[in-house]
């Protein structure tokens, strides 16, 4: 029979076993301490402003738009001459958009989107605006896997807008 301070030793051992895997599991998951918002890609705009684009370039952001991978909607309701986005993001429920906000890169409208909720570490978006096709291209960072995604979003038509 083991005795009761051996058992509690025993006990303990695991614990710290189990404490030592999950510190190495979080780690990998959340490298930097988990302080993933803290870090995120940064989009630094031209010399040329937002507004330099022109006001019709930006406007034509404004519109619901649905990724094509899932029925993911960035509903972009305003964007200001700072280059400041007013958006929702649903999936299908809102989640918080802690900042959107439109610069410039090379000559294109570049939009970069932060979530910030539950299961939204920080997650962002980074997208080009491709105004030939009337798309948005570029790159989901989700923070809470450490991985990036391709993603591509078109633009929701009156029609589709009232199905959702």
């Amino acid at each position: 029979m083991m005795s009761k301070r051996r058992h509690l030793i025993i006990l303990a051992l695991w614990a710290a076993l189990l404490a030592m895997v999950a510190v190495v599991f979080w780690d990998l998951v959340f490298p930097g301490g988990g302080d993933t918002a803290a870090h995120p890609p940064q989009i630094q705009a031209d010399e040329r402003s937002a507004e330099t684009l022109g006001p019709q370039s930006l406007t034509r952001l404004v519109g619901r738009w649905r990724r094509h991978d899932g029925g993911y909607i960035l509903d972009i309701k305003a964007v200001h001459d700072d280059g400041m986005i007013d958006a929702t993001y649903l999936n299908p429920r809102p989640i918080h958009v802690s900042k959107a906000e439109a610069v410039t890169k090379g000559g294109h409208v570049i939009v970069v989107v932060t979530l910030q909720d539950r299961g939204y570490p920080g997650n962002m978006y980074t997208l080009t605006y491709d105004p030939q096709a009337d798309r948005l291209e570029g790159v989901y960072h989700h923070r809470g896997l450490g991985q990036q995604f391709d993603v591509e979003f078109s633009r929701l038509h009156s029609a589709q807008n009232t199905q959702e």
